[in-house]
């Protein structure tokens, strides 16, 4: 298995949605530290993973610098999604299966931390993903595939 620092905006496309769908942020409740949370626990998975790696300074440096930003979601989706899901503009359900998406490739990109199911970035994806499956319900599997694995 392979892991890797999400982007900032990969972080932020969360929050935001998180925010703007009722979930819930992580105590104590800002997106600027839902920010830092999502952050620090994605680079202590990559820690544990590559313990010792020279290249994990490569990934230090900018994650000092994620902030929050709030993110207009359709927008960045309308960019960066290929044309032909694109037909009259984002949908609720492609955002929703998007969402879904950034919560599993996060997951995926901050398991090898043992801390990290029972952290508080954990159980926020955890509450963002269980939101957004009743959105996208699992039917639509092969829409969900063609869907960004990283923002």
């Amino acid at each position: 298995m392979s892991a890797w620092l999400v982007s900032e905006d990969h972080i932020n496309v969360m929050i935001t949605w998180a925010m703007d769908n009722g979930v819930f942020l992580p105590s104590p409740g800002t997106p600027e530290d839902a920010c830092r949370i999502l952050t620090n626990a994605n680079m202590r998975s990559l820690r544990a993973r590559y313990a010792g790696r020279e290249f994990l300074a490569d990934w230090e440096r900018p994650a000092r610098k994620y902030r929050f930003k709030r993110i207009n979601v359709r927008e960045l989706l309308e960019r960066r999604l290929k044309a032909e899901l694109i037909v009259g503009g984002i949908s609720d359900l492609i955002v929703a299966g998007q969402i879904r998406k950034c919560c599993d490739c996060y997951d995926y990109q901050s398991c090898e931390d043992d801390r990290y199911p029972k952290s508080s970035a954990a159980k926020f994806v955890e509450a963002v993903r269980s939101r957004s499956r009743g959105l996208f319900p699992g039917e639509h599997r092969v829409l969900y595939d063609r869907l960004i694995w990283g923002l």
